[in-house]
């Protein structure tokens, strides 16, 4: 089993969010700790832009530039910063599944199953609980680490998803009875 933290950057946190920034960093560093002390994978993705913007979603351009390579938005918040040995996927759009990397690294590591968490819910975490579904990955969401800006969206996709591709658990239960 291994964890997929999504887009967890500074840019995605400085803006409008439910629940608060705070609480789903809160959340996902409760989940990133079990992981680690257990031994677990751990995998970030990242959405890394170009200064330019020659590689940006296009509906961010030319003046919604997010987690642009060399600012302090592509950053992670401290207590979820990747550690030595723990994969980072950049993408610049939606699925993290598109870095080449992620998947191999994966399997490498013995993981059928991921624990996925992360912003926002309704677009980069969709994707990736999607892209890790269609490889073959059993598919849990932590629902206590994910953040949204539109509430509604994020949780017809998350009874679309929980129907379909994942598992939807709590963090306790993930702590209690998946790790």
């Amino acid at each position: 089993m291994g964890l997929l933290l999504v887009d967890m950057q500074e840019d995605f946190f400085s803006r409008s969010m439910t629940p608060e920034p705070a609480d789903v960093i809160g959340k996902a560093a409760e989940l990133l700790g079990a992981f680690r002390a257990a031994g677990a994978p751990v995998a970030h993705i990242h959405t890394v832009c170009a200064p330019d913007g020659s590689n940006a979603m296009p509906h961010w351009l030319p003046n919604k530039m997010l987690c642009v390579a060399g600012t302090p938005g592509v950053l992670t918040p401290e207590p979820l910063r990747p550690a030595d040995g723990e994969f980072v996927a950049v993408k610049q759009h939606y699925d993290g599944f598109v870095d080449p990397g992620l998947e191999p690294w994966l399997r490498e590591h013995g993981v059928d199953t991921v624990v996925v968490c992360g912003v926002y819910t309704q677009t980069c975490v969709r994707a990736a609980v999607l892209g890790a579904y269609q490889r073959g990955f059993r598919v849990i969401m932590a629902t206590d680490a994910l953040g949204t800006d539109d509430v509604d969206f994020a949780n017809m996709n998350l009874a679309w998803l929980g129907a379909r591709a994942a598992t939807l658990l709590d963090n306790e239960s993930i702590l209690t009875s998946v790790i």
